[in-house]
């Protein structure tokens, strides 16, 4: 319970730096493509033009784990809890390391 906490915290912060949020008027006046009244969200929300190639597939996988991980501890399936941060743990060490060769453009 403690990991998904630290992973719904690290969610968070990716969200708030990921994400470009606007706020707009919900009313859209009459213009030269129509002559009608059209509402629409008063909040706009995009992709940070930060964001690297990989951010969408991972910024799902880490929400779908969560997802996961507080469904095994609302139902009591310690043991799925266990096996899925078993899986994303081990996974994430080749995952940061070719990330990070990558970065420092090491090839063999």
């Amino acid at each position: 319970l403690v990991q998904a906490a630290y992973n719904l915290d690290a969610l968070i912060t990716i969200m708030e730096i990921s994400f470009v949020f606007q706020l707009r008027s919900p009313i859209v006046l009459p213009g030269k493509e129509s002559a009608s009244l059209k509402l629409q969200s008063p909040l706009s929300v995009d992709w940070s033009p930060t964001c690297r190639g990989d951010f969408q597939e991972m910024f799902v996988h880490h929400i779908i784990t969560n997802i996961l991980i507080i469904a095994s501890s609302y139902l009591h399936f310690t043991r799925i809890g266990s096996m899925v941060f078993l899986v994303h743990d081990l996974s994430d060490v080749p995952i940061d390391i070719s990330k990070l060769a990558n970065f420092v453009k090491w090839k063999k």
